[in-house]
């Protein structure tokens, strides 16, 4: 259900707290009534009074595939946006900027391109990086939230997967798959796991997403991209998130792009997608 501003909900000791901004919904957990705050693209969060929030999720921008660098040499899968998340925050009145990262365009040549940083700033600083991008032609993948993958090319192997932010307790980001075969690309690093390494027929499927409840259904974000194979294979990232080989990403989700495939598909690397932020609290 989607409401107006809220501006009445009351918190702590009898001290005024509400927020507003982006897009606002409600849902009840555990005898408990949740305001969530989404912001799919760059805004103003607006806090009266303070107060505690219950939980916030960043996502930073995916990254694009990288081109395929000729016939049978396929690009590497863009990687995912940081997955940042946190709870029990204290925080007080004021205008907080909220930046949502944009996911990178799709690619037209040589590697892709990192995808773009997500934040809350101005006294309240928490982010979350974007992607790193899908290699071309025998280039490593960049580094980023999650690593992009390896480029397809020889000589083998000498290319090798980004690296990711890490696995917790608050960000993740996983690395892309290292190239271990020559003109095979592999995929892009996810918040939920690495990007997986491609064989002569078979692309490397995209690091897996990671899901979040903090709307009060669970989605996933931050699939990495996946690449192309020989054989007609090109396995999409994790849980759908992320593109399959030469296809974009799922919007908002802060999902890499897919690598270039040199036939059949597209040779261009797939967009990376936005990312997202979402601020919830108690009533």
């Amino acid at each position: 259900m989607v409401l107006g501003a809220s501006r009445v909900a009351l918190m702590g000791a009898g001290a005024p707290f509400s927020l507003s901004g982006g897009t606002e919904t409600t849902y009840d957990s555990g005898g408990d009534t949740y305001m969530v705050y989404t912001f799919d693209s760059s805004g103003t969060l607006e806090v009266t009074g303070s107060g505690t929030i219950a939980s916030i999720l960043i996502i930073g921008g995916g990254a694009s595939g990288g081109k395929s660098a000729g016939s049978s040499v396929h690009g590497g899968g863009g990687g995912a946006g940081e997955f940042y998340v946190n709870t029990d925050l204290s925080i007080d009145a004021g205008d907080y900027t909220v930046t949502v990262g944009a996911g990178a365009g799709v690619n037209t040549s040589g590697p892709g391109s990192n995808g773009s940083a997500s934040s809350i700033a101005d006294g309240f600083n928490y982010s979350a990086i974007g992607g790193g991008y899908g290699g071309y032609g025998g280039g490593n993948g960049g580094n980023g939230g999650s690593g992009g993958g390896a480029g397809g090319g020889s000589p083998s192997p000498n290319s090798y997967g980004g690296t990711g932010v890490g696995t917790g307790p608050n960000r993740f980001g996983y690395a892309g798959g290292n190239a271990m075969i020559g003109d095979m690309g592999t995929g892009g690093g996810g918040a939920g796991g690495a990007g997986q390494q491609a064989t002569f027929n078979t692309g490397g499927a995209g690091g897996s997403s990671k899901n979040s409840s903090i709307s009060g259904s669970s989605v996933a974000y931050c699939g990495g991209g996946g690449s192309c194979g020989n054989g007609g294979s090109r396995p999409g990232g994790g849980a759908g998130a992320g593109g399959a080989g030469g296809n974009a990403s799922i919007a908002n989700r802060g999902s890499g792009g897919g690598g270039g495939c040199s036939h059949t598909w597209s040779s261009n690397g797939g967009s990376g997608s936005s990312g997202r932020v979402v601020i919830s609290y108690i009533v």
